[in-house]
């Protein structure tokens, strides 16, 4: 039951970030869509060096692994 729920609760949540990012006319792939809303859902940091994806999810914690502490970009 609480693994129904949690998939749930995910789904919930990638369907929410897909829909504002089509309605603003900023579609994203599903597979960026599902990790976002898994991690949304769970209180998950998701680290990834593709910032650009990830960074337009509000409510989603992200790190880019690839970045030095201090270094501007």
């Amino acid at each position: 039951m609480t693994v129904s729920l949690r998939k749930t609760w995910s789904v919930q949540e990638a369907a929410g970030i897909s829909t504002v990012l089509r309605q603003a006319g900023q579609p994203i792939e599903e597979a960026v869509v599902r990790i976002a809303g898994t991690a949304r859902a769970h209180g998950l940091v998701v680290i990834n060096h593709n910032v650009r994806h990830f960074s337009r999810r509000e409510g989603l914690e992200m790190a880019d692994w690839l970045a030095v502490e201090g270094l501007q970009r």
